[in-house]
């Protein structure tokens, strides 16, 4: 994911309307050169927790069952691989962050998807990491 940003952005092609718009103002490359930071920390990490990700994980790639409220399947899966499984908890995160009326509701939801996965305390700076890479990526 990191050599897919080192990419995208070494060939000006990030879309600014992906970017937090928090970041919208700072060059690129010094997004990227403020993540490589902590990209030793973050590839230990992920070399003791790999799983299969989805890689794009937003609401509009899962299908749900209106009945039972269960995903019943996934699509886009272009960027289906083995990484982190933060990477895509901070996508569904950021994806749906502007579906709750209140902040409890967005509170609860952040506390269930980490309850399902058996996971007390999350790692927020990591959850970051991966929000902040993300927009990178897509050129």
């Amino acid at each position: 994911m990191f050599q897919r940003a080192t990419d995208v952005v070494m060939h000006d092609a990030v879309n600014p309307d992906f970017l937090d718009p928090d970041d919208q103002h700072i060059p690129p490359h010094v997004l990227l050169d403020n993540l490589r930071t902590q990209l030793p920390a973050r590839l230990t990490q992920e070399t003791g927790e790999r799983t299969v990700c989805h890689g794009d994980a937003c609401m509009p790639n899962f299908l749900i069952d209106p009945e039972t409220l269960r995903c019943t399947g996934l699509i886009d899966l272009g960027r289906l691989g083995t990484a982190d499984r933060y990477v895509d908890f901070a996508l569904l995160l950021g994806n749906t962050r502007e579906t709750w009326a209140r902040p409890e509701q967005a509170q609860a939801a952040f506390s269930r998807l980490f309850d399902i996965h058996a996971i007390g305390s999350p790692d927020r700076e990591r959850l970051e990491f991966y929000l902040r890479l993300d927009p990178l990526t897509w050129g």
